[in-house]
């Protein structure tokens, strides 16, 4: 079944994410530039909006132009790379995405009573051991997805929100301090985390831990927190100063069903390799070979794949990959080469030999020629929908725009009325922009539009900007006009059930 898939990155402006004010309603804050930080004001306190500043070890100040700083905003530091973080004592709130996907090689330093906003710091690379202050409040989702992190400690009377901690692989041990809540699936899909010592009175939901397998529970004295909390610290430094890297240890994987064929095509794959990973723990995998078209038509597209086997024979991972001509097909009887590399996995087997394969085959008169986007085209014309290309004549019955990072989702529905028309108007007002380089694919967002007749129109979307998948080659383009629509929407976002 072919079909095109849309993907549309959507912005968020950079806004108090812990007060729920609608500031939509309002002509939108002045911001000023202080050395490296653009602000705004919410009454007498500073909201860092972005961070302009190269220096990899960042300490954020507590005042701007005389002003206290009493909020990370949204999405402030996202995409960073930093040696480390240290917000000061004036923080109350981090916001909405503030960190997420940075990666922190070295200390986070949190203060005391901070609330921690959801997706945060999600799919973040963060220092082996992490300390929540005390009185933290750390909402759903605030570090799912998080890579390096292996320790947790969790200071008195911190509050843990439903997947705060989701999915958070490389996570061993956890600590947890008097007077502290774990709320339900706080810690779920933690598959690595082994030990979870709490220290004193800590109240824990049914389902805390839920899919956490291996998982061995200790009750502490309220006491002891401080001793173990430092031994902690002192582990997690004496791991780091360890891992210098050892020379790497490249291993050459065995070839087996090469080349393969399928409908006039054959892949040979010539060399495959793994590299073993020292921090975190795995492999990086590396493939290359030919693609050779042997039939007297083109080739639009080949969907074809490497399984690795493990030392005992047994298949444990598959990976694909896709040649998409678009308008290029391969010509009849050419071959081009393909090298694939830099792919990773979290903990794993031991990987021994490759096997390859092909899936499928599509000629020039199975797939259609590709449409791509033109920018400054509006973005309900650009998708090839004929009922979404006519929306401004026939507007649909509801708009539904759904949100979900990390595995949280909130959804904002839109019926008859003139909550509808607004965000059918502000939807039509998106156009496309040019193409760029820029790459999202961590979240599964959609608009769903339905029509009269019942039938529906889905759009695929992500945070930042649209991806357009031809065949199955995706593009990406900047939007215009794409933050009104978020900004609509985003006031009525309620939480799924």
């Amino acid at each position: 079944m072919k079909r095109i898939f849309v993907m549309l990155l959507i912005a968020v402006m950079a806004m108090n994410t812990c007060a729920m004010a609608d500031i939509f309603a309002t002509t939108p804050p002045a911001v000023f530039t202080s050395g490296d930080y653009d602000y705004m004001l919410r009454g007498d306190a500073a909201t860092i909006v972005r961070y302009n500043g190269d220096e990899a070890a960042v300490e954020v100040p507590s005042e701007l132009d005389g002003y206290p700083v009493a909020e990370v905003g949204a999405e402030a530091f996202r995409y960073r790379t930093l040696k480390s973080v240290s917000l000061p004592d004036s923080i109350v709130c981090i916001g909405k995405q503030a960190f997420e996907y940075c990666k922190i090689t070295g200390a986070l330093r949190l203060p005391e009573n901070v609330t921690i906003s959801q997706d945060a710091f999600s799919y973040a690379v963060l220092p082996q051991a992490v300390i929540l202050p005390a009185g933290a409040t750390v909402e759903k989702c605030a570090f799912s997805y998080c890579e390096a992190m292996e320790r947790v400690v969790i200071g008195p009377g911190a509050v843990v929100r439903s997947r705060a901690f989701g999915y958070c692989d490389d996570l061993e041990q956890l600590l947890v301090a008097d007077a502290c809540r774990l709320e339900k699936n706080a810690f779920e899909y933690c598959r690595g985390m082994n030990q979870a010592v709490l220290c004193g009175e800590v109240e824990v939901a049914d389902g805390a831990f839920s899919y956490c397998d291996d998982l061995h529970v200790t009750a502490a004295k309220a006491g002891t927190y401080d001793t173990l909390k430092q031994s902690a610290l002192d582990a997690s430094a004496g791991e780091q100063a360890d891992d210098a890297p050892d020379e790497a240890e490249e291993r050459a994987l065995e070839i087996r069903n090469s080349p393969a064929s399928l409908e006039g095509v054959t892949v040979t794959l010539e060399k495959a390799t793994a590299v073993k990973n020292q921090k975190p723990e795995g492999f990086t995998y590396a493939f290359s070979g030919t693609l050779e078209n042997n039939s007297d038509e083109g080739i639009m597209r080949v969907i074809y794949t490497f399984s690795l086997i493990d030392e005992h024979g047994e298949a444990f991972r598959s990976f694909g990959e896709v040649f998409d001509g678009e308008d290029a097909a391969l010509p009849p009887h050419a071959k081009i080469d393909f090298t694939h590399d830099g792919i990773k996995w979290g903990k794993q087997s031991v990987p021994a030999a490759v096997e390859i394969g092909i899936s499928s085959v599509e000629t020039e008169a199975e797939l259609p020629p590709a449409h791509l986007p033109r920018a400054g085209e509006y973005l309900y014309r650009a998708l090839g929908d004929e009922k979404l290309a006519n929306i401004r004549e026939e507007l649909p019955v509801e708009l539904s725009f759904h949100v979900d990072q990390g595995g949280y989702g909130r959804t904002a529905t839109f019926k008859a009325g003139d909550a509808l028309d607004n965000a059918v108007r502000l939807f039509c007002a998106i156009r496309v922009g040019e193409e760029s380089n820029e790459w999202v694919t961590d979240n599964y967002n959609w608009i769903a539009f339905t029509w009269e007749d019942g039938s529906r129109t889905g759009i695929s979307l992500n945070l930042n900007n649209l991806e357009y998948y031809v065949h199955s080659t995706p593009h990406t383009y900047g939007l215009v006009n794409l933050d009104a629509f978020w900004s609509y929407c985003d006031v009525y976002l309620k939480d799924d059930e």
